[in-house]
């Protein structure tokens, strides 16, 4: 990992963290986090970046899922 992937990321957590969604615990806000992803489904771009994350990053449970 690059120190440029590493700032990302650690800045991505801190601001997850700065909006409650991530808990200094670690723990995930579930309402809030579901509530992002209620607001995503009526912007095109970042529904189809959620759809390419969950096919490449559950592919198993999603054929699990489809019988």
């Amino acid at each position: 990992m690059t120190r440029e992937e590493f700032e990302k990321i650690v800045s991505a957590r801190d601001r997850l963290k700065s909006l409650g969604i991530l808990r200094d615990d670690g723990t995930i806000d579930y309402s809030l986090a579901l509530e992002i992803l209620a607001i995503a489904k009526d912007d095109e771009y970042l529904k189809n970046a959620i759809l390419r994350f969950v096919v490449q990053e559950f592919r198993e449970d999603l054929k699990k899922m489809r019988g």
